[in-house]
């Protein structure tokens, strides 16, 4: 098992984006700021997981886990940058070792998503109105009402070799 904190606040406050190329001299000519900050607003995490191996035999190994980690984002902060919907992680797996230096594996996992939805005026879009001297409601971003509902399921086959 093991415990994680993960301390977004500390590294992690504003994304910060600048363009360049052809565009950013429009944006020059505009009075548009090559810059625009967003804010993250990522709260600290904690995470745990569990698991277990059960050995059957010579050389055969079938394992299984659970993580758990809250969501680091309001709602009203989704951000695609920041994987913090999953909530909760099912895994399983089988490995066998046909020769000494040779282990062969495949695994599944279920990850449980945190269903989520931004209001209809996200924090983003405030904030680069404010950046942009824009009055308040001048943008509609598809992050406004954007909904996390989604399943993830992962297989994974595995090859190891030790000398």
């Amino acid at each position: 098992g093991d415990v994680k904190y993960i301390n977004w606040n500390r590294y992690w406050e504003e994304l910060e984006v600048e363009f360049s190329g052809a565009g950013a001299a429009a944006m020059d000519a505009a009075g548009v700021p090559r810059t625009l900050k967003m804010p993250v607003h990522a709260d600290n995490q904690i995470t745990f997981g569990l698991g277990a191996e059960y050995f059957f035999g010579e050389g055969y190994t079938l394992s299984v886990g659970y993580h758990y980690g809250d969501n680091a984002m309001s709602d009203n902060y989704l951000d695609p940058f920041i994987p913090a919907e999953v909530e909760h992680t099912l895994t399983c797996g089988f490995s066998v070792m046909p020769a000494r230096t040779v282990k062969l594996g495949i695994s599944y996992g279920y990850a449980i998503m945190d269903v989520s939805r931004a209001s209809s005026y996200h924090a983003y879009d405030q904030s680069l109105e404010m950046q942009l001297g824009l009055p308040p409601g001048a943008l509609n971003s598809e992050f406004c009402n954007a909904k996390t509902d989604y399943t993830v399921q992962i297989i994974q086959y595995s090859l190891s070799i030790y000398w």
